[in-house]
């Protein structure tokens, strides 16, 4: 995983953040939906545009432990 896998990371945890504090606080959750799936179809559009040279599984594992200790890290 390069630099790009840990930005998105760092996106990971900061998306966490917001989901529990939208939870909490009763705030739609429609935003945060609508920034994960621009992150997504943005993916998607540079795995094309370049050839299937960008490492997606970099992104998404990258996004998915950010957001995995974004949860663990609120818990506590």
């Amino acid at each position: 995983m390069g630099a790009s896998g840990a930005v998105f990371g760092l996106i990971g945890v900061r998306q966490a953040a917001d989901y529990r504090k939208r939870r909490r606080s009763g705030r739609p959750l429609q935003p945060l939906s609508m920034a994960i799936l621009g992150l997504v179809a943005a993916n998607i559009a540079l795995f094309v545009i370049f050839s299937g040279g960008l490492a997606w599984e970099a992104h998404l594992g990258g996004w998915l432990a950010g957001w995995l200790a974004g949860q663990s890290f609120a818990r506590h």
